[in-house]
């Protein structure tokens, strides 16, 4: 059975607004969780570094 490739994260620069749509920074908002800088706060934090981590095909951290 042939391995599963999995694609690369994307690049994304820290000054670009989030990809959750918080309306913040990628550096400010998921970026430190997708590092593992610090967990999220809140549910609602969780959930918006999730979705940004799965539009970014950050596939560690979805995982």
């Amino acid at each position: 059975m042939p391995a599963l490739l999995l694609p690369m994260p994307l690049p994304y620069p820290s000054l670009k607004p989030c990809p959750c749509g918080s309306g913040r920074s990628y550096g400010a908002c998921c970026g430190p969780l997708h590092r593992g800088e610090r967990e999220a706060a809140t549910p609602e934090e969780l959930m918006r570094s999730r979705y940004s981590a799965y539009a970014l095909r950050d596939t560690a951290y979805v995982r």
